[in-house]
């Protein structure tokens, strides 16, 4: 597939946000775009070095900030809502000042040159959001020394990262990770998740705990009750550590799409994913033996469950009343499943696909050009 940063922006949607600027409206010193009851920031024309990004205008909310928006604004702080979604080429570029910027924790990618020759940013924090950085994004960013990354070393692992993403920056350049999750110790050697203070859609829960400096390592074998209770997460990896996840722990997350629970587990506890009415499919092995009330209550859309085991084995599952209440009458159990089915997509077919959902979102959204993708 090709490299995702190549095919980020457009250049038809530069000519229709160039025309469009045109027509923009101010607000305390931004300039915007209405789209589809969401807003763009395109330009900052006000008087302000330190800025806070509004997360409403005209009662709508401001998702994106343009190509090149706040470019050479001689500024020294952006702050950016958590409603931001999407960032364009060069946003904050030749801003030698700005030593402090805090991200999105909504942000997805970070956009080739967004940063570039921002010489006094010295550290920066991403989230575990992030899938891309793109080309040049810290280039010559000749102070940054640290990038917090709230998430795991597999999670930061698989984030691709630009050409000269971060060319020029300090002598001392590290990435530093922090951890999105608050720990619990209970004996010599389990701890579990009791907080989730760090908003990422994309959960990767650890098998291991550390402790500073990684003094002694500690199973993570639990989930708290409520952990995950409304924090918008749209998948989540579990380690076959895992032999408890407490009671409403992944409660109302309409995003959530697809569950495959851990080897390890043997219940399913009262209201693990009650009102996530998105999910689709859930892989469960035989090692459960009893699935609890609200389980899966207003899974409005579970239309798949993938069970390790035979019919007869299913059947001898416990299952207390109302475990799938308001489960689709036609959810289909299937049987001797080693997990959730892959779904095999061309690249061609793939690269299509974004490229397609680049375009629908063009003109609040993205902003560079790709000949593959006119």
């Amino acid at each position: 597939m090709k490299k995702f940063g190549k095919f980020l922006i457009f250049v038809s949607v530069i000519a229709i946000l160039t025309a469009l600027c045109a027509f923009a409206e101010e607000y305390d010193g931004f300039e915007y775009l209405e789209y589809n009851e969401e807003v763009i920031i395109t330009d900052y024309v006000g008087a302000k070095t330190s800025i806070t990004i509004p997360y409403y205008i005209n009662n709508h909310s401001v998702t994106a900030i343009g190509p090149e928006a706040l470019r050479n604004k001689n500024l020294t702080s952006v702050v950016l809502s958590d409603n931001i979604v999407s960032v364009g080429e060069g946003a904050f570029a030749d801003n030698p000042d700005l030593h402090t910027l805090l991200l999105s924790k909504e942000l997805k990618s970070i956009p080739d040159r967004m940063c570039e020759n921002d010489s006094s940013l010295y550290h920066i924090s991403i989230y575990g959001n992030v899938k891309s950085i793109g080309d040049a994004a810290f280039k010559n960013c000749s102070s940054f020394d640290t990038l917090n990354f709230f998430g795991t070393q597999e999670q930061w692992d698989s984030v691709v990262l630009g050409e000269d993403w971060n060319y020029g920056v300090s002598e001392f350049f590290k990435v530093e990770f922090v951890s999105p999750f608050t720990f619990t110790i209970f004996s010599a050697s389990e701890a579990y998740v009791s907080g989730y203070e760090y908003y990422s859609s994309d959960v990767v829960i650890p098998m291991y705990y550390s402790t500073q400096n990684n003094a002694r390592l500690y199973f993570v074998s639990s989930i708290g009750n409520n952990v995950f209770y409304r924090k918008g997460i749209t998948s989540v990896v579990f380690p076959n550590t895992l032999t408890n996840i407490g009671k409403g722990a992944f409660e109302d997350n309409p995003g959530l799409k697809s569950v495959v629970l851990p080897n390890s587990l043997s219940e399913i506890k009262p209201d693990v994913f009650k009102d996530d009415t998105g999910l689709e499919e859930v892989y469960i092995t035989t090692m459960v033996t009893m699935i609890y009330h609200g389980a899966f209550e207003g899974c409005t859309s579970l239309k798949d469950i993938y069970y390790g085991g035979t019919e007869a084995q299913w059947d001898a599952v416990t299952k207390e009343n109302g475990w799938n209440k308001f489960v689709p009458a036609d959810c289909v159990v299937h049987f001797e499943s080693t997990g959730l089915p892959v779904s095999t997509v061309s690249e061609p077919e793939a690269d299509a696909a974004v490229a397609t959902n680049l375009r629908r979102h063009s003109a609040l959204r993205f902003t560079a050009t790709s000949e593959d993708y006119n």
